[in-house]
């Protein structure tokens, strides 16, 4: 519901009407039974604060969520009702507030009546798939005004700002509106409620413009209450407009003002923290609801479901005299009913018994029975059973012969029987009612049976079924300045409209030469007086330059291709081939590490290794090149599709913006759309309706901007696969290709083409007079073979991989299949491409199948022996000196490592190494297959340095470490006591004790005994007395 165009002192007439409109509803719905509706559950209200209420709102929590998933209430809970009785026939008026499907569905209930401290029981509905809802606010107390009588005044105008006023609700009230009043314009705004003291929007709407100085309401998606105490800003937002404030400080009885408040140069978000007290703007408004108020009100406690209509039992029709049982059916298999049952049948005449189930009746006249039903629970049902009493046979009576028009339905009237059976059935609504609506397409006999207790008779009647008047034109469309001529028949009269682009509007058969699109409306009298309304739209259109377009240019025979006629060429870009035409600033660049397909994307971030955007206040544009909607016509449709991906520190609207922004013919770029609130950290499709840019060029922006400047360790936002589709074709052209040779439909846009040869085939689109047309070739490759690809060089142990190549006419080579022999030298012999390891002369043959054939061919790969590679023998020289190394079994070499070599692709080659090393060398024969051998260089005289930690011992359990650098493989000795001579070895440490005879003062000395013999000088004293041990390491 919307409340329009309600000036300030008309707005209690509203909420008249609306009490009014309750009054109505209450009425209204007191009349109707619930009789088809199969589910009730009682509710128990409680009078708690010791009054007498009267027309009372009550709130009841209900588990929706389990008869809707059982498919027993609508998903919309239409069916949904309240009874004052288990019968159905008091109904009350209710109102769905909120959590259908759940288990916490809110409703109220308005109750007429309950006495203080006392329970009542009323029943909740539901199960009647055809029911709708007659939920209504109705039930409260409203609609009330916040702002009662706030007129305007004259000063505090500004541009881009909030103001509003600051109030206290007194009491419980349900917020149903918002609406506004424009002193100065009627333009769409925004109303905002606050939180007064989280400064939260509680609820937002862009209330619809109205007129200048009149309120204007608009119905809230949801609505909402707002709780005694809690405090509240109503706010008015104008960009373009300058707004006023009244001094009047006056607003609804439920609500406390308190002071103005506003801001400037805010949007519709900010909350106005400026204040101007003792004023009250009062163009922001809001429409409320108010329930009855008690100190405690009344609760509902809601019981166990109850299967309602669990009684069956048939009317029936006796002859004067004779008697009937009347056979009582108790469903209790449906869950309504607890056995064991009692009975009471009313009224008592003429029953053979009153308290049991299957009395048997003997009336003398017709009779109206009633069973109530109650079970081991005290639950009630009641039924009732019709024993109609005749005193004669039936004289049926199936009405007179009637007349309708072909579609129309008639009502039949029969008579004279209790029970009624027409036929045929067809065309029926229902053959067992005396007053059956028949819609029969032919003339139809219908017969009509009526029965009776004590017989039955027959009767017929004929219904004329009368054809319409037919138009048997149908829509079309014709180039400007043509005409087409319009055909209706089977008419006396014809009135056609519009009739000024008619030649006659009142014949069966004008010309129309509209000259723009018109939807022409036929009414058609027949003979018969039967009416034919029906139209048809002749389009006036003209034909943009199509292009002929195909899904693959080549193909081989027995392959087929689709063609197609396009209005535009689509865009697309996955990024894989670089930037192309796109243009980034600041933290846009190609990504690798995160795309959607296959490997690449656009990304704002700082990039490897970090992959944020924390580098303060940052923005960023990534740009595309121009983008050509020209053949694009208005009706076409085009759209803008891209993936995305975005992590940022919030999914709101206010910081880290993302927009898109697009360009007409090189103007400036406009904000088109801004995004918010996917779920992050997942690709995202992205679809906009772009049409409104066809006939135009036009470029993309991708606008990144992070407003705040906090640093934000956040992935930031990708772009990738971004398209413009072209899919206008305009369906009413007619379409002609030739040659039609090898086409599935030479009359539509996208035929399928399976020509044998090649062939160009010329479309023509047209309408009327006006044609385009295009051409496009197909070529038909005959020569059709495939190879393996050759392998030039192979070496024993080593492995290739196989491939297969075709000419072009051949398809995707996806739908190929393969076998290779010899299959056990290869790693998969059906693969496209496998990897092969033969140890001899191998001949491979691949045998190949598609659409266009099978084809084979051979590969042979020679094996070639690898070479011998000879390093020479284990050498030494002199340090300071040089040594040639020479290498043999190949006709190429390679030494390596290259330190200390004169030359590496050489046979020999000089080494002066400071130290002992070892040389690798690659010989290669003619064809590059290869070995490697290796050679020691040991050096000899390599000075040696001895050191000592710490150089000095200072008791008998210290110790020092002698360390020998540079030193080789040599032998060393020691001389730390004489008469002692060991023979130690290079790299391990060793520890020499010292506790004997001989003092441990004095100096001890180390020598190499090499080649030149013994080479001393390396000398340490140590002091005090008697060390304990000495450690050496070598």
């Amino acid at each position: 519901m919307r409340l329009i165009n309600v000036i300030l002192f008309k707005k209690f007439a509203i909420m008249k009407g609306l009490c009014a409109l309750a009054f109505a509803l209450l009425s209204v719905v007191s009349s109707a039974q619930l009789t088809t509706w199969q589910y009730a559950v009682p509710v128990d209200i409680t009078e708690n604060s010791g009054s007498n209420l009267t027309n009372w709102q009550v709130p009841i929590t209900f588990d929706t969520q389990t008869p809707i998933g059982s498919g027993k209430m609508k998903l919309d809970g239409g069916d949904i009702r309240f009874a004052e009785d288990i019968a159905g026939v008091s109904l009350l008026n209710y109102w769905v507030e909120s959590g259908l499907n759940t288990t916490t569905t809110k409703l109220w209930v308005s109750i007429p009546s309950i006495s203080a401290s006392s329970t009542i029981t009323v029943y909740l509905f539901y199960g009647e798939s055809t029911a709708t809802s007659l939920s209504t606010l109705s039930i409260f107390n409203g609609p009330h005004s916040s702002t009662d009588s706030v007129s305007g005044g004259t000063s505090g105008g500004a541009a881009n700002c909030q103001r509003g006023f600051r109030f206290t609700v007194n009491e419980d009230v349900l917020i149903t509106h918002f609406g506004k009043s424009d002193p100065l314009g009627t333009e769409a705004r925004y109303v905002t409620l606050f939180d007064y003291l989280s400064q939260n929007i509680v609820e937002q709407y862009q209330v619809s413009a109205g007129v200048t100085g009149v309120y204007n309401y608009d119905i809230l998606n949801q609505a909402f209450w707002v709780n005694q105490g809690d405090d509240y800003v109503l706010a008015l937002h104008s960009v373009t407009a300058s707004y006023y404030f009244g001094t009047s400080s006056q607003i609804g009885q439920h609500f406390t003002y308190t002071e103005m408040k506003y801001c400037n140069s805010c949007n519709e978000n900010t909350f106005p923290i400026s204040t101007l007290p003792n004023y009250h703007y009062g163009y922001p408004d809001l429409l409320y609801y108010t329930r009855n108020q008690v100190s405690s009100q009344p609760t509902a406690v809601t019981g166990a479901e109850v299967r309602l209509n669990a009684l069956e039992i048939a009317d029936v029709a006796i002859c004067s005299g004779d008697s009937a049982t009347l056979n009582l059916l108790v469903n209790d298999s449906t869950g309504g009913l607890i056995p064991p049952f009692t009975f009471l049948w009313t009224p008592s005449s003429n029953l053979s018994c009153t308290t049991c189930q299957y009395p048997v009746a003997s009336p003398t006249v017709t009779t109206t029975y009633t069973v109530v039903v109650t079970d081991s629970v005290g639950t009630l049902d009641s039924a009732e059973v019709i024993v109609t009493v005749s005193s004669a046979l039936p004289i049926a009576g199936a009405g007179n012969d009637t007349t309708i028009c072909e579609g129309n339905s008639v009502t039949l009237n029969g008579s004279g029987g209790v029970t009624y059976l027409w036929s045929p059935v067809t065309g029926l609504n229902d053959s067992s009612l005396a007053n059956a609506i028949a819609t029969p397409i032919v003339t139809t006999t219908y017969t009509l049976t009526a029965i009776n207790g004590c017989g039955t008779d027959t009767d017929d009647m004929i219904l004329t079924v009368n054809p319409l008047p037919v138009v048997s034109s149908t829509d079309t469309a014709i180039c400007p300045g043509d005409s087409v001529q319009l055909l209706a028949t089977g008419g006396v009269t014809y009135q056609w409209s519009p009739g000024a682009s008619l030649s006659d509007s009142t014949i069966a058969n004008p010309i129309a030469s509209p000259m723009v699109t018109t939807v022409y409306m036929i009414n058609v009298i027949s003979g018969a007086g039967c009416v034919s309304l029906d139209s048809l739209t002749v389009s006036v259109d003209s034909v943009q330059q199509i292009i002929a377009a195909t899904s693959k240019d080549t193909i081989c025979p027995n392959d087929s291709v689709q063609l197609n006629v396009l209005a535009c060429e689509p865009y697309m870009d996955d990024f894989e081939s670089g930037p192309g035409a796109w243009v980034s600033t600041s933290l846009w660049h190609l990504e690798t590490t995160l795309s959607n397909s296959p490997t690449t994307s656009w990304t704002y971030n700082t990039g490897s290794p970090n992959y944020n955007y924390d580098t303060g206040t940052n923005s960023g544009l990534l740009t595309s090149g121009t983008i050509d909607l020209t053949g694009s016509q208005p009706m076409d449709t085009t759209w803008l599709i891209f993936m995305g991906y975005y992590q940022t520190e919030t999914i709101g609207t206010t910081y880290d913006q993302r927009w898109i922004q697009i360009s007409t013919n090189g103007g400036p770029f406009v904000n088109y759309v801004q995004l918010s609130g996917e779920t992050m950290l997942t690709w995202h499709q992205h679809q906009y309706d772009i049409s409104s840019f066809n006939g135009n060029n036009i470029q993309l922006r991708f606008s990144f901007n992070s407003i705040d400047g906090v640093l934000n360790n956040y992935w930031g936002w990708s772009i990738d696969d971004v398209e413009v589709s072209c899919n206008g074709i305009d369906t009413n052209l007619a379409f002609s290709w030739t040659p039609t040779t090898g086409l599935s439909d030479p009359n539509i846009n996208n035929p399928v083409a399976t020509p044998t040869v090649t062939t160009t085939y010329i479309v023509s689109a047209s309408i009327g007079s006006c044609s385009s047309t295009d051409s496009v070739t197909v070529y038909v490759d005959t020569s059709n073979s495939i190879s393996i690809d050759p392998v030039t060089s192979f070496c024993v142990n080593d492995s290739v991989q196989l491939s297969v190549s075709g000419t072009p006419g051949q398809p995707d080579t996806s739908t190929w299949t393969y076998a290779w022999t010899p299959a056990n030298t290869l790693t998969d012999s059906s693969a496209a491409a496998p990897m092969a390891f033969p140890v001899v002369n191998t001949t491979y043959q691949v045998t190949v199948d598609n659409v266009c054939g099978t084809y084979t061919d051979t590969l042979t790969i020679v094996v070639n022996p690898v070479p011998t590679a000879n390093a020479g023998l284990d050498t030494s020289f002199c340090y300071g000196l040089d040594v040639q190394l020479t290498a043999s079994g190949g006709v190429t070499y390679l030494w390596s490592p290259a330190t200390n070599l004169s030359c590496t692709a050489c046979d020999k080659t000089t080494a002066n190494p400071p130290l002992d090393m070892m040389y690798y060398v690659e010989a290669f024969d003619s064809i590059g297959c290869s070995s490697m051998d290796s050679v020691f260089v040991e050096v000899n005289g390599v000075p040696i340095t001895a050191t000592a930690d710490p150089i000095a011992i200072c008791g008998s359990n210290d110790s020092t470490q002698l360390d020998l650098n540079n030193c080789s493989n040599n032998i060393f000795f020691d001389d730390f006591e004489t008469g002692n001579y060991n023979q130690w070895n290079t790299g391990v440490s060793y520890t020499y004790n010292v506790v004997n005879t001989t003092a441990a003062n004095g100096t001890y000395s180390l020598e190499q005994n090499g080649s030149g013999g013994f080479y001393g000088g390396l000398n340490y004293t140590f002091t005090p007395d008697t060390p304990d041990y000495i450690s050496v390491y070598m």
